[in-house]
């Protein structure tokens, strides 16, 4: 958005060549917003003049210079028209007329025609206001989303008096005073009626006898510095009232108004609208427009429909300006691709109160540039009423946050310039927020808070790192599930891999996995995303399923967080969060159970725990073959499932055989694990004897291990060697243990090997084995 400097001093107890720029961009951009960039404008007021078109021919146009009291002659220009005013240039001795771009203008061509007084173009005191040299500021537009009350050159004017501490003058000076009416009672006027919430306010007058003239030069030259397209006397003004208090308006013809109703509703489905620029829309219901009692004669907030526009024969007009929601008015801008200089304002969230301010703003332009008389017509506001916000904030609170002292009088004085009514009460400070503040900006004390130590300058604050206690912590878990991902990926050749922890909606219901009691999220980022995982098996299959074209034997795990609603009845709201150890062992052929039983023995040495494989009495998770699956426990704390994969489950998805295993991830990372040190070989030969024993079903081969290795302190370890079962022993089956003897003193002899025998047999007959 651009703002021109020598507009805002209008505003400013200052000339502009008191403000240094250099110096204002710099605090503008450390108090306030980013200003981009900025330009130095420089022209020669002095060699401007008037001309004056007396006659018009096919090659040139006679022109008379007040100023100059000459007649001279100009190349042919096909606006031009007999009376009108242009702004030539002095070259010399000679005249040319003025091109748009002498005032950093992007546009081609020429200036239009231009409204002076007659006084004053024969005296040239219309150069008086001319800055020979002027500034363009342009401030980034993403950096004032969140002030609504910046997008006009009088917001910005208070920012900029408040932190070069001159004094702004208020904008009251410059407003025609008017009688407003709140309601469509008065008798001949206007009749307002809102038909949609989108419409926050609406204001209207009608003024009757207007006189058409071209815009004022001054209006015409800032205008062209903003880079805005002249159009018209009565439209320029309106404009012009846009970029001086940062509200739209419009003009209409009040003949389109001919019963003085105006309605603001939502549009017809394919109602048709032909706008000023030319295109015709075809409206949707989502869509906000003016309308007289037969159809749409303005786009809410956007661009005014052709129909109703201003022509040359136009006496009576009708003024309008609103309130309208921000997000009605950027949806219609986008559908139809028109973001406007009005729309773009709507959408910030514009503060509804200030459209009567726009009105009488127009009104004294109308009246200083003769293009209306005085007059006591009242105008038409209707709609919501938004009062000011009372915000009350402490002394302590503003000196606790900031971290230095702050005087009462520079909190006062700072609130104050920024246009907030502030009274004192003992230690606390009640601040009345005007509405052009709170829209989308300043409703809490932190906001006010804000606006203190911006206008002090984060720069003045005393930098201070932020100190924090930290105690010794234990670096044990961390380091545990290294381990643990290590020894899977080097002892058993897995490859890790990460999921998404919501489960893939699509994938899930493919699998026929009901997991309508799994925790869902409020704003789930797509709707095939919405449920946390319970468990991280599916998406384990899934990533078999992806990379089961390029091999036939895949092994994958997984340490990451699920969640789970509370099986408390009492309490369904609570969620409990696990960390948990997944993994799959896929193969296109078969995968052998005790194969991988084996393997993750090795991983329960390496953590030092000591775990049995037990048959579940229970419910256990769908994907698992009911018979080929095992409870995991440690002592009677359930560690997690191991087992095959159902194949009719998994048939599904893949085909194959895969085992798989839940582990519980906490005890993982408080578990104590071994050290791996180094032992020499015994230089004493080691002796192993195979027993063979029927046993009941109902021991466990584990526990049979356990008891033998605790036999003797010379067993150095135990395994089995062979089992098998038989028709003929429906209770028992024969099972062969290879147990091995050490000893690393001497040679053991017979008696030594006899007496360790003894021992392993009461130890296994407790269990009623017997030995064959």
């Amino acid at each position: 958005m651009k703002i021109l400097l020598s507009w805002l001093v209008d505003y400013l107890d200052c000339s502009l060549a008191e403000i240094n720029v250099d110096s204002l961009v710099h605090l503008f951009n450390t108090r306030t917003a980013e200003i981009e960039s900025f330009e130095r404008v420089v022209c020669q007021p002095e060699k401007m003049f008037l001309a004056q078109v007396v006659s018009i021919e096919k090659t040139k146009i006679t022109c008379i210079c007040p100023q100059l009291g000459k007649t001279a002659e100009l190349p042919f220009r096909s606006d031009a028209i007999v009376g009108q005013m242009f702004m030539v240039f002095q070259e010399h001795a000679s005249l040319r007329w003025m091109s748009m771009s002498e005032f950093c203008n992007e546009r081609d061509g020429l200036i239009p025609a231009v409204y002076v007084s007659q006084k004053d173009a024969a005296d040239g005191s219309w150069r008086d206001k001319i800055a020979p040299v002027d500034y363009v500021l342009d401030v980034d537009n993403k950096s004032i989303n969140h002030r609504p009350d910046l997008w006009g050159h009088y917001g910005i004017a208070r920012e900029v008096a408040a932190f070069l501490h001159i004094k702004l003058k208020p904008l009251s000076d410059v407003l025609a005073n008017r009688p407003i009416i709140h309601s469509n009672d008065l008798k001949n006027s206007l009749s307002v009626l809102i038909r949609d919430a989108a419409c926050t306010r609406f204001a209207a007058l009608e003024s009757n006898n207007i006189s058409q003239k071209d815009c004022p030069v001054l209006i015409m030259i800032r205008l062209l510095s903003l880079g805005a397209k002249p159009v018209g006397g009565v439209v320029d003004l309106t404009n012009y009232v846009m970029f001086d208090t940062g509200h739209p308006m419009h003009v209409f013809d009040a003949k389109d108004f001919a019963n003085k109703e105006i309605l603001i509703r939502k549009a017809k489905k394919g109602e048709m609208l032909h706008l000023l620029d030319g295109q015709m829309l075809k409206l949707t219901e989502q869509d906000l427009v003016v309308a007289n009692n037969q159809s749409p004669v303005s786009l809410a907030g956007i661009m005014g429909g052709k129909d109703s526009g201003l022509s040359g024969s136009t006496k009576n007009i009708i003024l309008e300006a609103a309130g309208f929601d921000p997000l009605t008015i950027r949806k219609s801008a986008q559908h139809f691709k028109l973001r406007t200089e009005a729309s773009i304002r709507f959408e910030k969230h514009l503060d509804p109160m200030q459209n009567i301010v726009s009105i009488q703003r127009f009104l004294y332009l109308a009246q200083q540039s003769e293009m209306l008389k005085p007059s006591s017509d009242p105008i038409v506001s209707v709609g919501a009423v938004y009062e000011p916000i009372i915000c009350e904030i402490s002394h302590e609170f503003i000196q606790a946050r900031i971290g230095m002292p702050m005087t009462k009088d520079f909190i006062v004085k700072t609130l104050s310039s920024l246009g907030f009514c502030v009274e004192m009460e003992g230690f606390s400070y009640r601040v009345t927020v005007p509405t052009y503040r709170t829209t989308k900006d300043v409703g809490i004390q932190e906001d006010i808070l804000e606006e203190i130590v911006r206008s002090y300058g984060f720069e003045n604050v005393d930098q201070q790192l932020p100190s924090r206690s930290i105690a010794p912590f234990s670096l044990n878990a961390v380091d545990n599930i290294s381990k643990v991902k290590n020894h899977l990926a080097y002892g058993m050749a897995m490859h890790e891999v990460r999921d998404y922890l919501l489960y893939d909606q699509s994938f899930v219901q493919r699998l026929k996995v009901d997991i309508s009691s799994a925790v869902k999220v409020r704003n789930p980022l797509s709707e095939n995303w919405t449920t946390l995982v319970t468990s991280l098996v599916p998406h384990l299959l899934k990533g078999v399923e992806c990379n089961a074209a390029h091999s036939d034997h895949i092994r994958l795990f997984e340490y990451n967080r699920t969640w789970s609603k509370s099986d408390d009845l009492s309490s369904p709201s609570v969620i409990n969060e696990k960390k948990s150890l997944s993994g799959i062992i896929f193969d296109k052929k078969d995968v052998d159970f005790y194969v991988v039983k084996q393997e993750l023995q090795g991983l329960w040495d390496l953590c030092k725990i000591d775990v049995v494989w037990e048959k579940p009495d229970g419910i256990i998770p769908a994907w698992y073959d009911q018979h080929k699956v095992a409870r995991l426990l440690v002592g009677d704390q359930c560690i997690g499932f191991a087992g095959m994969m159902s194949g009719k489950w998994m048939h599904e998805i893949i085909s194959g055989s895969a085992f798989v295993f839940e582990l519980d991830g906490e005890l993982l990372e408080l578990a104590t694990f071994n050290s791996q040190q180094f032992k020499p070989w015994s230089k004493y030969q080691d002796v192993s004897y195979d027993m063979s024993l029927l046993i009941p079903l109902k021991v466990t081969v584990d526990r049979l291990k356990k008891d033998i290795i605790a036999a003797h302190e010379l067993i150095l370890s135990v395994e089995l060697v062979d089992f098998f079962e038989k028709d003929q022993w429906p209770d028992h089956r024969s099972v062969t243990f290879r147990y091995t003897m050490s000893n690393r003193e001497k040679t053991m002899t017979k008696k030594d090997l006899d007496e360790i025998v003894e021992s392993v047999t009461k130890a296994v007959k407790k269990h009623d084995a017997q030995i064959r």
